[in-house]
């Protein structure tokens, strides 16, 4: 018998094309998105993936997906409720800073929602592979200082990120 595979980091540029192609197909139609208050050139669709809520975030060309933002709920961090993050570029709309901006929309939008809901603050996280500098950029930029970890589903290296977010 074989050595196990190990597993890698969740790579959320899978779920971007997925969200591609159930937009293509009109299982997600374009007119059930929900415009972000805060920013109305990002959309929000939202889902419960295994029983767990799901909120996407998009940037859309037409019906072309520019860049994709999944938040989950996770473990409160101290009491405070928590958001953890994934987000992708496809190739043709990479290196335009499309991923730091779908971030701060997205902030913005959950900051917002929280506020409507009576929140005081909540956190992002993020946990990105140590070998993908573009998304460690931006988790960089956007949350924090990396914090290396071993990423517990893979077993991989790993830095994880966070940002409290006060209302």
């Amino acid at each position: 018998m074989g050595a196990a595979a190990m597993t890698t980091i969740v790579d959320p540029t899978p779920a971007a094309e997925s969200f591609q192609a159930a937009l293509e197909s009109g299982q997600i139609e374009r007119d059930s998105l929900t415009q972000c208050k805060t920013d109305p050139g990002y959309f929000l669709h939202f889902d419960n993936a295994g029983g767990k809520p799901r909120l996407t975030f998009v940037q859309l060309d037409g019906t072309k997906v520019m860049a994709h933002l999944q938040a989950v709920v996770v473990e409160p961090i101290d009491g405070v409720p928590c958001f953890q993050i994934g987000y992708a570029v496809p190739v043709a709309y990479r290196k335009q800073g499309l991923a730091l901006k779908i971030v701060e929309a997205t902030i913005a939008e959950l900051k917002n929602m929280a506020a409507l809901a009576g929140g005081s603050a909540f956190y992002v996280e993020a946990i990105v592979g140590v070998d993908n500098e573009a998304s460690n950029r931006v988790a960089t930029k956007m949350l924090s200082s990396p914090m290396s970890i071993t990423d517990k589903p893979s077993g991989s290296a790993a830095f994880r990120y966070e940002k409290k977010v006060d209302l």
